[in-house]
């Protein structure tokens, strides 16, 4: 049996189950950025920059510029890529058909108003990324944080 289960199992009252709540409503796991930039405990990753900011600023502290890192740098990118695309799907989703998310990442890059239909969201997205990938980064939840661009990596 589980901690939380146990818990709830002996703790039915309402006080109790309004603190589970309130303590698990506060609970935020590390993101997938978080996780990666954990792999290297002597760099200080500073989640309100730009995550390709922070990855090369850590490839230059790492001195991983030099010729002899290609290799590792390069599959430090690597990593580095998959963890920013983990991080963007878990907060808009997978499905490129899903208007909901694109109403979001919308919302997220002040597009107002907001469309009403997978065209208009996929058409003014692209038009506010000049049709290029650039990086989202929302390093927060909260909507009053500003998304940053960011090109790709170097």
């Amino acid at each position: 049996m589980s901690f939380f289960s146990s818990i709830v199992r002996t703790k039915t009252d309402s006080t109790h189950l309004a603190l589970l709540v309130g303590l698990l409503g506060n609970f935020q796991a590390p993101g997938p950025l978080e996780v990666y930039f954990s792999q290297y405990p002597t760099f200080a990753y500073n989640t309100s920059e730009p995550p390709t900011s922070e990855f090369n600023r850590m490839c230059k502290s790492f001195g991983w510029h030099h010729p002899k890192h290609v290799a590792l740098k390069k599959q430090a990118r690597k990593l580095f890529r998959d963890a920013l695309t983990k991080q963007f799907n878990s907060k808009y989703g997978t499905s490129a058909d899903d208007i909901a998310s694109w109403q979001l990442l919308c919302n997220r890059l002040g597009i107002f108003p907001i469309p009403n239909t997978l065209k208009e969201c996929r058409q003014v997205c692209s038009y506010i990324t000049h049709g290029s990938s650039p990086e989202l980064s929302c390093p927060t939840d909260s909507d009053e944080d500003p998304c940053q661009f960011s090109g790709p990596c170097h």
